[in-house]
């Protein structure tokens, strides 16, 4: 018996293609997969740099204030300035947004915008003696890293009599600031002198 093999090219060509169809298949997934992955590494990695570059430009406003004589020798001054500023101790620029006074935790109206009104409110309620403002809020300013910004400066005849007023406003004053990064992220900071008890 003889045994008589046909071949059908046309099957075998059809299953061949099946299988180079299957295998490509594979390999697309698999290509599919690997570029799946690095779009979710790469958006990973762009998260972080993201985050790491809003972190290394987060403006740090803190609040503090002094007493300058208008003239280094005492002798020769004629009055003092009290001085509430603001220092940028954070890498990235601060825009303020809103600066609010409180004299005695009373809200002095007015204080939201730059005008003269805010400050003179000020004023009148922290000083019974003469004395001027110079300086007013900075709402809108921008306080690059490592300055600093005058928002409220009141000047001080000299003399003793006038030391415990100016100890004492001092001690008065509430301000409270709101300010905001490059990205918009908004934080707040607070001024507020504790009472000496001596």
């Amino acid at each position: 018996m003889e045994f008589i093999c046909t071949i059908d090219w046309a099957v075998i060509s059809g299953v061949a293609s099946s299988i180079i169809a299957g295998i490509s298949l594979i390999v697309a997934c698999k290509a599919l997969n690997k570029s799946t992955k690095q779009a979710e590494e790469a958006t990973k990695q762009r998260k972080e740099t993201e985050q790491y570059n809003r972190l290394s430009i987060k403006p740090l406003l803190k609040p503090n204030y002094r007493f300058v004589p208008d003239n280094p020798d005492l002798q020769l001054a004629t009055y003092y300035e009290l001085q509430v500023y603001l220092r940028n101790y954070g890498l990235g620029v601060a825009k303020i947004n809103t600066v609010f006074f409180y004299v005695d935790d009373k809200k002095i109206n007015g204080c939201k915008n730059t005008n003269h009104t805010a400050a003179t409110r000020v004023i009148t309620e922290l000083s019974s003696m003469q004395s001027q403002t110079i300086q007013l809020e900075p709402v809108g300013e921008m306080i690059e890293p490592k300055t600093e910004h005058i928002i409220l400066a009141i000047r001080y005849k000299i003399g003793s009599e006038y030391l415990n007023e100016r100890l004492h406003n001092i001690e008065r004053l509430k301000i409270e600031v709101e300010y905001e990064s490059l990205y918009g992220e908004i934080d707040n900071c607070f001024f507020k002198k504790k009472k000496n008890n001596s």
